[in-house]
């Protein structure tokens, strides 16, 4: 848009705070057409964007003056504890030297946000002049006078020869095609980072690209030579970015991507910061995987594992395995694991295997409590659950899997583990 709301008068935030938990749909009518001082459908997308963004950017929201662009912005931003993951990665301490930080695209602006809160100097481009003129009222309504919000287009800024490229460049590509659809690969994004990182090989910043949770690792390390650490991002359990910090050497590695020493790491936040890692080199994580045999190497009293969707995304089996001696995966597309004894620091779920059923043991168990987990099962979890007609519960689970070189289908009861 040419034209932006900007700036805003006293009564626009009054409209938020004495309409704010009324219905945006009911308010967009009621005031439609009315003569306002201020404009009355960006303020009711304040209200909108503030309930629908309060878990996942509290400290923003808590701001009454805060500001976003859209509902759209709100919905693609960055979780603002998946934000904070990323100042770590760069140092956020008293004692870490303060950087240079430019983020290439920043939307919404909750990392080059979070990177200023952290005391680090922040240049924050964006194409859109909406978005733009939000991240400068905030980062002045936040009190971040080393944020700057700046509106262009990066990559010709970048081609600019006199351009100061900084200590840390953050990309986060567009992820939507001319008509709107989703694309995950690297080459399909804006911008193209492959086409866009050789062009600065004389640079010494940091580059992290944010990307697609469902982005192919293998490929990515094929399309990114010049890769030194991948993150699987999860936050609750949940797959939210393949983040990737690459170097800029004007030396391409002649050797094949598996035998270069690229670190994987799959990690789940919360609120409170990290709650599972897990780390091993792309070269570790070929090794073989040990697998069962038969279903017979499992009786009750067993520990039965299930990774986090970080770990899963990973798929790194073999140093899984080799971390956690005496586990092993149920069978070779299985991706579900045993052990006789258990190992707390699991990255995922530990449970307690209390028995295997049989046909005549599922008509009894109709209307119990369980959760039901289907791995590599000929049925889903809901079809299992329907099929049993069980009701929803957590204090035991049904898992359905396959088992061993001959891939049995196995209905196993697990209960959770005594920790005591």
């Amino acid at each position: 848009m040419n034209e932006t709301p900007f700036p805003l008068p006293e009564e626009f935030y009054e409209f938020i705070k004495s309409h704010a938990n009324e219905d945006p749909t009911r308010l967009r009518l009621e005031f439609h057409g009315k003569p306002m001082s201020f404009d009355v459908e960006f303020a009711i997308t304040q209200i909108e964007c503030r309930r629908k963004f309060a878990k996942k950017l509290p400290s923003l929201v808590a701001d009454p003056h805060f500001v976003f662009p859209s509902v759209v912005a709100g919905e693609q931003s960055t979780n603002e504890f998946v934000a904070k993951f990323h100042v770590g990665l760069i140092g956020d301490d008293d004692a870490a030297k303060p950087a240079n930080v430019i983020d290439m695209t920043a939307g919404l602006g909750v990392d080059a946000i979070s990177f200023a809160r952290a005391g680090h100097s922040v240049m924050a481009i964006e194409l859109d002049l909406l978005k733009q003129q939000c991240l400068l009222h905030n980062a002045k309504s936040l009190e971040l006078p080393d944020l700057r919000a700046v509106c262009a287009d990066s990559t010709h800024l970048f081609a600019t020869p006199t351009f100061d490229s900084g200590d840390i460049i953050f990309i986060d590509p567009h992820r939507r095609d001319a008509k709107g659809g989703r694309v995950y690969g690297l080459k399909d994004c804006l911008p193209d980072v492959t086409e866009m990182l050789p062009r600065w090989a004389g640079s010494k910043a940091r580059v992290f690209l944010k990307l697609s949770p469902m982005l192919d690792i293998e490929q990515t390390l094929r399309d990114l030579p010049n890769a030194k650490n991948v993150w699987v991002v999860c936050f609750k359990g949940e797959c939210k970015e393949v983040l990737v910090e690459t170097g800029l050497g004007s030396q391409i590695p002649d050797a094949p991507t598996d035998s270069r020493e690229v670190m994987l790491t799959a990690v789940d936040l919360n609120e409170s910061g990290v709650v599972s890692e897990f780390t091993c080199s792309y070269e570790f994580s070929r090794i073989a995987t040990p697998c069962l045999t038969d279903k017979t190497e499992i009786e009750p009293g067993n520990y039965l594992y299930i990774p986090s969707a970080g770990v899963m995304k990973l798929g790194a089996w073999g140093a899984l395995c080799a971390r956690f001696p005496g586990l092993y995966k149920l069978s070779a597309s299985t991706p579900l694991f045993v052990s006789s004894w258990i190992y707390r620091t699991f990255p995922g779920k530990v449970l307690t295997i209390d028995r295997f059923l049989g046909s005549s043991d599922l008509k009894r168990m109709k209307g119990e409590r369980m959760t039901v987990i289907s791995r590599n099962y000929p049925l889903t979890a809901d079809q299992i659950r329907k099929k049993v007609a069980l009701k929803e519960g957590e204090d035991r689970t049904l898992v359905g899997c396959r088992i061993g070189n001959s891939a049995t289908p196995t209905l196993m009861v697990c209960s959770k583990p005594d920790l005591e």
